[in-house]
């Protein structure tokens, strides 16, 4: 039997939320790193567990211990955690799990285990809708101006010309009308440019990098609004998410220690350094533009005096511009 491999491009709008929901997820697996795990076990399930599900357990299978999908069980202790977790898989079997063997997603999932999955559905979902309209936006771009008539030989010639571009070759069109009358009316197209193109692309870079800010990850936002972004800009966009991805972190850090302890294993996690900013004070100075170089008192060096003009004005461009003023 011979089989044949075609191309199947996403077409619908739901197909399209299937593909960025799946894409979202792959981005999130890979924000934190871990070591001591068994090299057969992927780290990519341990997280996506935890990413999902909210808490992931550690249970004994085949003389080691593997990660496990797992949920509460039992009667809660008086502050309302879980004092038993359950697991079943068609492999390893079924059982209860220790809460001292189990992980969480973050600091709160030992309550009620939260997982990502309403966050991700959201983006997934608007990222959809701007690739539908950066497609629609792509086909109409094609079209900088439409032809309007009301006479059907006008629309055949229309069409003619139409089918001749599309096939690379020089067309015309006229209109039956005489040139005095209400002959063919050419009119721009309200989407048309390189601009719009620009802003559909941008609000779709600009919802990715709300999406890897709500789950911690630094993403720079402010700099999609315009070129020229200052320090205190930046700092504050670092700040607000590396707090919830310290968050996460501890959660992971504790759930590790714990079972470290319970399990005798070495487990230890830490960020990835790709979604880490890593950037100096220099290197941040070097690339966001300030207030002064702004004004170009930068460059100069120079403090402005009372009257608006340098204090130490040299035989160059400066000072004949000076000594033209003065005189």
């Amino acid at each position: 039997m011979k089989y044949k491999v075609t191309f199947n491009p996403i077409r619908t709008e739901e197909e399209l939320t299937e593909h960025y929901r799946k894409h979202l997820l792959n981005h999130l697996v890979t924000v934190f790193q871990w070591e001591g795990l068994d090299e057969d076990v992927p780290t990519e399930y341990l997280e996506m567990t935890l990413l999902l599900n909210g808490c992931c357990g550690f249970v004994k299978w085949e003389d080691k211990y593997i990660p496990m999908l797992c949920n509460p069980a039992d009667k809660p202790d008086p502050y309302f955690r879980a004092t038993s977790y359950i697991y079943a898989n068609p492999v390893v079997g079924s059982g209860n799990i220790s809460p001292n063997a189990v992980i969480f997603n973050d600091m709160l999932s030992a309550w009620f285990p939260r997982d990502c999955n309403e966050v991700i559905d959201k983006y997934a979902h608007l990222l959809a809708a701007a690739e539908v309209s950066l497609r629609i936006a792509l086909k109409n771009a094609r079209l900088t101006h439409i032809a309007v008539t009301d006479n059907e030989d006008d629309v055949a010639n229309i069409n003619k010309m139409f089918a001749d571009v599309a096939n690379g070759a020089l067309a015309t069109t006229v209109s039956t009308k005489t040139l005095i009358g209400d002959g063919l009316k050419i009119l721009p197209t309200i989407t048309s440019g390189v601009d719009y193109l620009r802003q559909i692309t941008e609000t779709r870079e600009y919802l990715y990098n709300l999406f890897l800010s709500e789950f911690g990850v630094h993403a720079n936002t402010a700099a999609l609004k315009r070129e020229r972004v200052l320090t205190g800009e930046i700092d504050m966009q670092i700040e607000k998410p590396m707090f919830n991805i310290e968050s996460m972190l501890q959660a992971r850090e504790k759930g590790a220690e714990k079972v470290n302890k319970e399990l005798g294993l070495n487990l230890k996690v830490s960020i990835n350094p790709k979604f880490m900013y890593v950037e100096d004070e220099s290197e941040v100075n070097e690339d966001v533009s300030t207030p002064d170089t702004e004004t170009g008192d930068e460059d100069t060096g120079n403090e402005p005096n009372e009257t608006g003009a340098d204090n130490n004005v040299s035989d160059g461009d400066s000072g004949n511009d000076r000594g033209d003023t003065e005189s």
